[in-house]
């Protein structure tokens, strides 16, 4: 082709489709552009490959391209192993037309440039040294581009450099005096933007022996041109007047003024040194690689980042469900290679925007991603790189991924987004202006769906998150009122309470939108993602509400909780989280906290006991009981300093030490030491000592003794035989009661127990009513620990059939085997 053609007119022009008529291998093609020179095409392989078709349309069929052919075919061998390098991969011509095909890569560097999200400065690094790196291994092998620009460098949606459209087909020299040429060849854009070395432009036309060739300084030149519109964000440093006045020695014209827009001093030195008029000026690409190596480019760059990259584009033909894998895998060396200094595990240094690239791997890829598993390894990897990158990267690079798969087909993956977007917003601290209503436009409105949602642990993961959730909101919120002050501080107050009134109205639309999402949660129909809510989020939520609004999203919802006598872990997660909800809401909370104690204590399960004493000494030890409360619940709680679960006795001596910190001298041995010395062996002088108040207790009711009276149906007439016993009365006992006592001693119970078991009367006998309306409201629960293997589903396996043998008939549970308690320790 070259400068032989640029004469010949076309005799007529042909619709882009008349070309691909006879291309039975190709789609219907897509048009990407047309110039006097190529027409340029996007299509299909029938291998359901997306490649660029451009098309030369022959004007004269004595046309010989075969020296063009052998050419490109040359190329193609030569760069094969280079990972960086794209050309041409076919070519072959017709009567009317010659055609080049390569793989079609959605983003050049020009698109890109301007292209949410904006390119990082590491990002940038990382770009030029590819490009430096891919000339470097061409120029190796004695290949020259001849037309380097940033239509021609094509980027992967993970930062990996491809430079294509290896120009040897395209004239060397150019005339000066005409841009015909230039125009032609060159300026595919038509944006007059000019990167051809200036020694390629003559003022008068070569002898006939003269046989030019490109050369390393060429390319060098015209990388520095791309690397200088990078580092400006898309302006370009010559236009085709512009370098033909550098071209001149005369020429006034210099692109330094644009140079000293670029902060980093070391990229604008090499920028600089690139594109000197004097070719013998520059260096090669080896060169500068190895000169500003530690300078512009990190050493990691060299060591790891390009090989470890290189592997999937040359190495592995890897689909991307395998690159999420493998990446995942790496991942401890990926963070010791990119995280080499202390300072870079601190996100503020800004060390860690290495790990973008990272993470522009595992975006890109993660559309791609057909399997769960794969999409999991990329949400915690997300997870572990955004400890490391800056907010903008965490807001512009990870948060539209982990909304998009917040809505994913897979109920794991989206579970497992949510959890990972909620602790990707809470490490942001700086708010950029343009994002300070990124809660109510985006992030709550893609969550919309979320509490109904029929999958039920992803209900359980927004009921883990969402007091964290609204809590980073109110400081995006708080972030945004600051920047408003911050504007408003010189203008009237007027304006700044036109501020603060913006304010609280969206204060208010914040805690709507949010009490809204937790309706849903609060009433749902499983008790799972209660818990979640009670366990995680139930505390944070009220003080984000506030406690005058509190009481009405939260409160009155979870004292429903306990209408559920079928949950006792539902009870046990509501008293956790209690001390929370107390706390925030202060002595207003006191009438309702009462009556839920009595109930607690109560409960027939002896965890929902422990979780409730335990919740009450937290009360006090926040000072929120006055002397008589605390008196009140001392006579509540001292009966259970002789009951058999020793968790239980520990709460309450840790319920009764808490008291007497409480509390002066005078009023421990006036109120509080009355309650509780019928429990005590001997005399107890430090009861804010828990080791003297263990050893100083009584010894506890033996457990077989408790379980059974639990069972009886008249536990109230064997109290009052109890009493009359301990009152010294001599009547029998009566007949029926006769076989019970008898029992009783048989399990260990003596003189000393019925004085315990008198005391735990009260609780004995509540607990009992309780435990009937659990199995009333639950009759086909079992006793706890054990599973009724007749409500399983049985599935028999063909080998099975075979040696199938009917079951033995199974044996009675004993007495003892249901007895047994499994009480979780409390933390």
């Amino acid at each position: 082709m070259g400068n032989q053609i640029t004469a010949i007119a076309p005799a007529q022009i042909l619709p882009l489709e008349s070309y691909f008529n006879d291309l039975t291998d190709y789609g219907k093609p897509i048009s990407l552009g047309s110039t006097r020179f190529f027409k340029v095409a996007r299509s299909t392989h029938r291998d359901y490959v997306e490649v660029v078709v451009k098309v030369f349309a022959k004007h004269d069929s004595s046309l010989n391209l075969k020296s063009h052919e052998n050419k490109l075919h040359d190329i193609r061998v030569r760069l094969h192993g280079v990972g960086n390098a794209l050309p041409f991969q076919k070519f072959w011509e017709t009567d009317k037309a010659a055609y080049l095909v390569r793989q079609y890569v959605q983003f050049n560097l020009y698109d890109r440039i301007s292209t949410r999200p904006f390119l990082s400065v590491m990002e940038k690094r990382w770009i030029a040294f590819q490009l430096l790196k891919t000339l470097e291994e061409c120029h190796a092998k004695k290949i020259y581009h001849g037309d380097i620009k940033t239509e021609n460098v094509l980027l992967t949606g993970w930062d990996w450099v491809l430079l294509t459209d290896f120009a040897s087909f395209k004239p060397i020299l150019l005339p000066a005096d005409n841009p015909a040429d230039y125009s032609f060849f060159f300026d595919t854009s038509r944006r007059r933007t000019c990167y051809i070395a200036p020694e390629r432009f003559v003022d008068d036309s070569l002898p006939a022996n003269t046989r030019p060739a490109l050369a390393e300084a060429m390319d060098i030149f015209s990388l520095g041109c791309v690397i200088g519109e990078l580092f400006t964000d898309g302006r370009q440093l010559f236009d085709l007047s512009q370098l033909l006045e550098l071209r001149s020695k005369q020429g006034e014209y210099s692109p330094e003024i644009l140079l000293k827009k670029i902060a980093d001093k070391p990229v604008r030195r090499m920028i600089r040194h690139m594109i000197q008029r004097d070719p013998a000026e520059r260096l090669t690409a080896q060169e500068y690689l190895k000169v500003y190596k530690g300078d512009v480019f990190p050493d990691y760059f060299y060591s790891f980042l390009h090989g470890y990259f290189k592997q999937f584009s040359i190495t592995m033909q890897l689909t991307p469900d395998k690159c999420i894998q493998k990446l995942y895998r790496d991942a401890e060396p990926i963070l010791a290679n990119l995280l080499l200094d202390k300072r870079d595990k601190d996100r503020e240094t800004g060390y860690g925007d290495a790990l973008v690239i990272i993470l522009s791997a595992i975006t890109s890829h993660l559309r791609l991603t057909q399997f769960a598993s794969s999409k999991l390894q990329a949400l915690e990897m997300m997870k572990r790189i955004s400890r490391h990158i800056s907010d903008e990267c965490i807001l512009e690079r990870a948060v539209p991924y982990l909304v998009l798969l917040v809505k994913d087909k897979w109920p794991a993956v989206r579970a497992e987004a949510i959890r990972t977007l909620t602790h990707c917003l809470c490490l942001v601290r700086h708010v950029p202006r343009s994002d300070v209503n990124l809660f109510p436009e985006y992030i709550l409105q893609s969550l919309v769906h979320v509490p109904s949602d029929k999958e039920v642990v992803v209900k359980i993961a927004f009921a883990e998150c969402v007091a964290d959730l609204a809590k980073t909101a109110h400081r995006f919120l708080e972030l945004a009122q600051l920047k408003a002050n911050q504007d408003a501080d010189e203008t009237s107050g007027i304006m700044q309470y036109q501020v603060q009134g913006s304010y609280d109205s969206e204060l208010t639309q914040l805690q709507q939108s949010i009490q809204s999402k937790i309706v849903h949660l609060l009433t749902d129909s499983g008790s799972l993602v209660k818990k979640a809510l009670l366990r995680h989020s139930a505390g944070k939520l009220c003080e984000f509400f506030g406690p005058l609004r509190a009481n009405e999203a939260i409160l009155s919802h979870m004292i429903t909780f306990l209408n559920d006598k079928t949950d006792w872990d539902l009870h046990a997660a509501f008293f956790e989280s209690i001390v929370s909800v107390a706390r925030l809401l202060g002595y207003r909370s006191l009438p309702i906290l009462e009556p839920l104690v009595h109930q607690g204590l109560s409960s027939p399960e002896e965890t929902v006991v422990c979780k409730t004493i335990a919740a009450v000494t937290s009360v006090a030890e926040r000072k929120l009981f006055d002397r008589n409360h605390l008196v009140k619940h001392v006579k509540l709680i001292a009966p259970f300093l002789v009951h058999p679960n020793i968790w239980v006795r520990y709460e309450a001596v840790g319920f009764l030490c808490c008291c007497d910190h409480q509390v002066d001298e005078v009023d421990t041995e006036c109120f509080v030491y009355p309650l509780v010395k019928p429990y005590f062996k001997h005399p107890v002088f430090q009861l804010q000592n828990e080791l003297v108040v263990l050893s100083a207790m009584k010894e506890s009711v033996p457990r077989g003794v408790l379980d059974y009276l639990l069972k009886q149906q008249n536990l109230e007439e064997i109290f009052k035989c109890l009493k009359r016993k301990s009152e010294g009365e001599k009547e029998p006992i009566k007949s029926h009661l006769l076989p019970v006592f008898r029992r009783l001693q048989t399990l260990g119970l003596n003189e000393h127990h019925e004085a315990s078991l008198l005391q735990l009367k009260d609780i004995l006998l509540k607990q009992t009513v309780n435990k009937q309306l659990f199995a009333e409201q639950d009759p086909q629960q079992g006793p706890r620990g054990v599973i009724d293997c007749k409500l399983l589903p049985r599935v028999v396996s063909r080998q099975q059939k075979l040696t199938y043998s009917p079951p033995r008939p199974q044996l009675p549970l004993t007495s003892s085997s249901t007895s047994k308690r499994y009480v979780y320790p409390h933390n």
